[in-house]
Order: C-alpha cells, then structure tokens, then sequence
C-alpha cells in the first residue's frame, strides 16, 4: 500500500510539473517607414490606408507607421501625399505575424 501511495504521488507531481505554459502571439501588424526616393529622409504626414479594412494612418515625425489587431488575409495599403506619387503594396499575412512594409516615394514631375 505504501509503494501505491508513493506512486500515485509521483504521478501526480509529474503531471502538473510536465505542463509546459506557453504564451502564444496571436497579434497581427503592419508596421514601416517611408522616406523620399532622393535623399532617403524620413517623410512625416504620409497618408497609408489598408485595404480592405479602411484602416488609415498618417507617418509620424520618423515617417513610421502601424497598423495593429489585423486578422489573417491579404491586405494593400496605399501611401500617399501632396507632390510624391502614390505607392502600393500587398502584404500576407498570417497569425501572430507582423510583417515591415517599407515605402521609398518618389517625387511628382
């Protein structure tokens, strides 16, 4: 009776020690910089919309942007701003992906 006891305790402490918690990343983002094509300088105020969420976004003083807790699909965005022209991109993604999309405009002639 006694090795019985001894082994149900060892089973059961091997149970909840052989539990592994594993935190999964399940969030999805798009995320980059765009810069002008002539001097590689970070463009502030550039208008990215995502398709086909709607989503938009406007650069930042380091010509970063982001879009966050998107679902798995394909997506475009588009970036856009007075005297440059408009540039897209289409992007898969997958669960608990975030995939940098990097856009070099170039100036309108």
């Amino acid at each position: 009776m006694r090795k019985l006891i001894y082994l149900a305790v060892i089973c059961f402490s091997l149970l909840f020690t052989g539990c592994e918690h594993r935190i999964i990343d399940t969030s999805i983002a798009i995320f980059g910089t765009v810069v002008d094509a002539d001097t590689n300088a970070p463009l502030q105020g550039v208008l990215l919309t995502l398709m086909p969420s709607s989503k938009n976004r406007y650069t930042g003083s380091l010509g970063t942007y982001e879009f966050e807790d998107l679902e798995p699909r394909q997506y475009t965005i588009t970036a856009q701003m007075n005297g440059y022209r408009t540039d897209r991109k289409t992007v898969n993604l997958v669960s608990g992906e975030r995939e940098e999309v990097m856009f070099v405009l170039h100036k309108e002639k």
